[in-house]
């Protein structure tokens, strides 16, 4: 009995873990507060919005072009994607 309640520890001991650190904090968010953690404040904080939009906007445009080059190759059947 006493080995099978030390197995039953080494099984339960880290799930027990990973839910007191990622599911009850989850859990006991409200709406208010989930939207306050990720929003910003642009008059506060203008610099950090623009570098964080301009990055946006620069690596989506490197996922699109990428996509883009896969498109001509695979659906347009073209011989030098970046040629065209």
């Amino acid at each position: 009995a006493g080995e099978r309640r030390s197995k039953r520890r080494m099984i339960l001991g880290p799930l027990i873990l990973l839910k007191t650190m990622l599911y009850d904090p989850v859990r006991k968010l409200n709406r208010t507060s989930l939207i306050a953690t990720y929003s910003i404040d642009t008059e506060r904080h203008h610099d950090f919005f623009v570098v964080t939009v301009s990055r946006l906007c620069y690596y989506c445009g490197g996922s699109v072009q990428t996509f883009f080059l896969y498109f001509l190759h695979d659906v347009v059947r073209t011989k030098d994607p970046e040629s065209s």
